[in-house]
């Protein structure tokens, strides 16, 4: 538990690295690979900022309309079926979340 503020500042500085430099790079890559293909305008910069609206707009739909429905359904658990983990999937876990708590 004395470890936990650790991880979770951690944990945020990561994820803000990641997401600038994913950023960064899609913004840079992506029109350099859509300059060689047929039909591009622009350089391809056009079409990076169409295929980025697109995901945003595809993000908002999903939280905007289905999100909650989405939660009700999983409270409600509507499945008749039993949810079945493998040994295997919880013994990799274990693993996962020893090699995360260490390393972190």
């Amino acid at each position: 538990m004395l470890l936990l503020p650790i991880a979770l500042v951690s944990w945020l500085i990561l994820v803000t690295f990641g997401s600038i430099l994913f950023g960064i790079i899609f913004g840079l890559f992506t029109p350099v690979v859509l300059i060689f293909t047929e039909g591009y305008i622009y350089g391809g910069f056009y079409e990076t900022f169409k295929k980025d609206f697109k995901i945003i707009k595809k993000f908002w739909n999903f939280n905007y309309h289905s999100y909650f429905d989405y939660l009700r359904h999983i409270e409600r658990r509507e499945c008749d079926d039993p949810f079945d983990i493998n040994f295997i999937q919880i013994f990799v876990g274990l693993i996962l979340a020893g090699y995360g708590s260490i390393v972190v």
